[in-house]
């Protein structure tokens, strides 16, 4: 695991709202777990301070205002391993930055140390789950870490059906997880806008698929939607303070139904 030794701030302008936003990383004491709040005030995350039903981000409701897009900077955290850490926002949203959860990763590394598992046991999920919402389906079982495969299925000629996975390291979140950027189709750009979203988006923070292949440059990897939203599922796991030790397996997940996953693993593994 990670232990902040120095704390760091990140700004940039939000994906939806398009206005700037901050984000201060302190240190916490061992055991404090992943504090969330606004104007020095702090609550642990849990999985109850997720707006239920938002699509397209994963929205906090905290007593000093709600905060956006917080997904990519959770997974970075988790996949990091840092588990205790003070997390101060200002601004409506998070930065978007590159789309992915690599600057927040790179910081990560940056300012922390590796230090030895000391705190209490990660929580377990004493029996296997399936669980579905909206369309998405996922299948749970104890494991001996958080292990995730996710796969989706779509008829645009750039995506088709895809599967990506994560073995629950560290390295391997930075290497083939991380980098994996933010998308949308072409098609649906009008209906995103209209919809009042991506008000801050541009190529330079999302890869923007048409009919003929991405525009802006080449993906990061074949398979980039796939694993961005397999960092997706672990940011929103993440929600729930500490990941449980569970291998998950998702068939076309979003951001509402990991939340109510989420929800449904804390309220079985006890975290």
């Amino acid at each position: 695991m990670r232990r902040i030794v120095r704390e760091f701030r990140i700004e940039g302008t939000g994906l939806h709202a398009g206005e700037p936003g901050a984000v201060c990383v302190r240190s916490a004491p061992p055991g404090a777990g992943l504090q969330v709040g606004r104007h020095g005030s702090f609550a642990p995350l849990r999985p109850v301070l997720a707006r239920a039903g938002t699509s397209r981000c994963t929205v906090l409701e905290l007593p000093a205002g709600p905060v956006s897009t917080v997904e990519h900077l959770l997974a970075a955290l988790a996949g990091c391993g840092v588990r205790d850490a003070l997390v101060e926002f200002a601004g409506p949203e998070v930065p978007i930055l590159d789309g992915s959860a690599l600057p927040w990763a790179a910081a990560i590394a940056a300012q922390t140390e590796v230090v030895a598992d000391e705190s209490r046991p990660t929580a377990a999920l004493p029996h296997g789950l399936r669980f579905q919402h909206g369309g998405a389906s996922y299948e749970v079982e104890p494991a001996a870490r958080t292990q995730l495969e996710v796969e989706i299925m779509d008829r645009h000629p750039q995506i088709g059906i895809q599967h990506a996975s994560w073995d629950g390291s560290e390295e391997t979140f930075v290497r083939e997880i991380a980098p994996a950027r933010t998308y949308a189709l072409l098609e649906d750009l009008a209906a995103i806008f209209a919809a009042g979203q991506a008000r801050g988006g541009s190529l330079d923070c999302a890869v923007l698929l048409g009919p003929d292949g991405p525009l802006g440059g080449p993906l990061r990897f074949p398979d980039e939607p796939v694993r961005h939203k397999l960092l997706d599922l672990l940011g929103d796991l993440a929600l729930c303070g500490r990941l449980p030790a569970v291998h998950v397996r998702a068939m076309a997940p979003f951001h509402a139904a990991n939340r109510e996953l989420a929800v449904e693993l804390a309220r079985c593994a006890g975290c």
